[in-house]
């Protein structure tokens, strides 16, 4: 008797932790919302990125552009 009660006992923890894994692995519309806003950033961050590569690109050719007519008004 004393084995049974074990037995169910056991079988009873493996049911217990099958479901808490299983329900670890499935997502709630709180996780998937904020894997959302993760990649929203993600992206906001890499426009960011580009654009400031773009302005700094933008500045160098007007520093260019200046030195150029910096040098013709000296000629």
């Amino acid at each position: 008797m004393k084995r049974l009660l074990k037995n169910i006992a056991l079988i009873c923890c493996v049911l217990g932790l099958s479901l808490a894994f299983q329900a670890c692995e499935q997502e709630g519309p709180a996780e998937k919302a904020g894997e959302k806003v993760d990649t929203m950033m993600e992206d906001a961050q890499k426009s960011m990125e580009e654009a400031g590569e773009k302005m700094g690109d933008m500045i160098e050719e007007g520093g260019e552009q200046i030195e150029d007519a910096g040098e013709k008004m000296q000629e």
